[in-house]
């Protein structure tokens, strides 16, 4: 099943770094992402153990960075909220009596982890700030 939580976690850090360090509250982040604020404090919670977010309290408070945009990776944030791999093998045991059924498990992991591998070196080239500023141009051009 395809996973949505890097991309709505990227937008609800694009939208705190817009804010710079003004607290947003769950409900404004939840118009933008154009879900329910109750879904945006749940995918909080990976966020902010991972050190990436953290709540203020009270009036006025909200979610905010924990650290400057520059430094959050996409990889920071696919790490922080992405529970399953981006491939999975089967969800069973394969048929050990078939020589394919024996061996196929082990001669996927390397090219399983390769893709893995990959995708978090792209990420990691790229930071919540980069993103902001892809968007803010994206949006000089409408």
């Amino acid at each position: 099943m395809k996973s949505s939580r890097f991309a709505v976690a990227s937008h609800v850090l694009v939208v705190l770094a817009e804010h710079d360090e003004t607290p947003v509250p769950s409900a404004d982040i939840a118009r933008s992402v154009n879900t329910n604020p109750a879904f945006v404090r749940q995918l909080s919670v990976p966020l902010r153990k991972a050190g990436l977010v953290q709540s203020v309290l009270g009036p006025g408070g909200g979610m905010m960075l924990a650290r400057p945009a520059s430094e959050i990776t996409l990889a920071a944030v696919y790490d922080a909220v992405e529970e399953e791999p981006l491939l999975a093998t089967h969800h069973c045991e394969p048929g050990r009596a078939c020589f394919v059924g024996r061996n196929i498990l082990e001669a996927l992991d390397p090219v399983l982890e390769g893709v893995e591998g990959a995708v978090r070196a792209e990420l990691s080239k790229h930071s919540v700030s980069s993103l902001l500023r892809a968007v803010q141009r994206l949006d000089k051009k409408r």
